[in-house]
């Protein structure tokens, strides 16, 4: 990086970078220009930034507070958060995805590689997607509440003997008989 030292100001202001009107930093949120007045996507207060065009980061991000997208998010790399995530738009992921805690979706879901989470929560209407084309794990309860579709080229695999704790609508496999928790016992499941 070049060093101001021994250059004229009159040499050199046109590559500084000051706020748009000219006054120092304070609650009111101001654009970061170049000394010509050159507006850049940069906008700064005292207590946050904003970015108003494309941002990118190319090493580690650890983010301690809320984060709103408000577009759409598409990491090409693995994306993990330790706390509950919500998007308003679609979110795509080419690689792993990993949730510790809930998440939340409005729009489209959807993953090209692994995805890993205790709860996940599709808040569209009909037109929402949850799309996985990867192997995955969810380590916690699962409830669907709507109609579940599988292509014929689908499969899931149940338990090959009796859950401990069943709810009803548990299932499992015992040789090759297909068994349902009624909600006071496990019947077997009767194909016509």
């Amino acid at each position: 990086m070049a060093s101001l030292t021994g250059q004229t100001i009159s040499s050199t202001y046109e590559a500084l970078l000051k706020f748009a009107n000219n006054v120092g930093v304070d609650s009111t949120i101001k654009n970061i220009t170049d000394g010509d007045g050159t507006a850049t996507p940069l906008f700064v207060t005292t207590s946050s930034i904003a970015v108003s065009g494309s941002f990118t980061v190319s090493g580690s991000t650890i983010l301690s507070g809320s984060t709103t997208i408000l577009g759409s998010l598409i990491a090409t790399s693995s994306l993990a958060t330790t706390s509950s995530y919500s998007v308003s738009s679609s979110l795509a992921v080419s690689s792993s995805y990993s949730v510790s805690s809930s998440y939340a979706v409005s729009s489209s879901f959807t993953v090209s590689a692994s995805y890993a989470t205790n709860a996940l929560t599709l808040n569209s209407t009909a037109s929402g997607l949850f799309a996985i084309t990867g192997s995955n794990t969810f380590t916690g309860s699962q409830v669907i509440s709507g109609s579940l579709r599988m292509s014929q080229s689908s499969s899931f695999t149940l338990p090959t003997s009796q859950p401990s704790s069943p709810v009803a609508g548990t299932a499992f496999f015992s040789g090759s008989r297909l068994y349902i928790y009624s909600g006071s016992a496990f019947v077997s499941a009767t194909f016509s």
